[in-house]
């Protein structure tokens, strides 16, 4: 609202911060470092930016606030999600595999936390995500969370296409939907069947939006891979879905 710029925040699986004041950049590097491997955003702060308001989601973390004042303790405000302690999360982490092209390709597991010692011929869902201009992030995702609480590991692949990874991640995804994009899907349950961690007799693909679409796309290219398809709203008319989009 004041057109100032403080700096900018930079995207990925987790949130990262570059500040133009150096102390301001270096005091958020540490609220950060107070919270690894989970996603830290900055949710509001005081005029004079003595106050910052941090929002923390992760493996560790279901959804909190935290004040962090100059010269103070960090101090716990409240939970997004205050029926679900920390205990209850399923922990989520983060891979890259190679494509069968070549091209490296992120992805996060969400792992039933009674099998993170023992990661082997789990029942896997692959959850592509919607956009697909879009990206999933470490944080509390709810349809990972209740299906690694049914004993499912759960694999998020940011096929090309994804944002969140930079430019020509993006644009290699440029007229590759059903093709690359759907290669790249595939691929993530290759890599996960090769490394023993996916049963391969039991998958299933779900998905909303894009998702849905790269749900039935593997129901319909690939559907020995998959015991089972559901997509949510997805998209099952391309030649409607375009004219739609040159309307919008």
């Amino acid at each position: 609202f004041q057109r100032v710029v403080y700096g900018v925040r930079y995207s990925g699986f987790t949130p990262s911060y570059h500040f133009f004041n150096p102390q301001l950049n270096q005091r958020m590097k540490d609220i950060m470092a107070k919270f690894p491997e989970q996603s830290v955003y900055l949710s509001d702060f005081s005029e004079d930016w003595k106050h910052l308001v941090v929002y923390v989601s992760g493996s560790n973390f279901p959804g909190e606030y935290y004040l962090f004042s100059e010269g103070k303790e960090a101090q716990f405000l409240t939970s997004s999600r205050p029926n679900i302690k920390p205990e209850d999360l399923h922990p989520t982490g983060k891979v890259t595999f190679a494509a069968r092209d070549g091209l490296k390709i992120p992805a996060l597991l969400t792992i039933p936390k009674d099998k993170v010692g023992a990661m082997k011929n789990l029942p896997t869902i692959i959850l592509p995500h919607g956009g697909p201009e879009s990206h999933d992030t470490i944080g509390f995702d709810y349809e990972a969370q209740a299906f690694a609480d049914n004993g499912y590991l759960v694999i998020q692949p940011q096929f090309r296409g994804s944002d969140g990874f930079g430019l020509k991640h993006i644009q290699a995804g440029y007229g590759e939907w059903g093709k690359k994009m759907q290669d790249d899907i595939t691929d993530a349950l290759s890599f996960a069947v090769k490394k023993g961690i996916t049963d391969p007799n039991r998958v299933c693909i779900v998905g909303s939006s894009y998702g849905g679409y790269a749900a039935l796309a593997g129901g319909a290219f690939t559907p020995d891979l998959y015991k089972c398809v559901v997509a949510i709203a997805g998209v099952s008319d391309l030649k409607s879905f375009l004219s739609w989009s040159k309307m919008e």
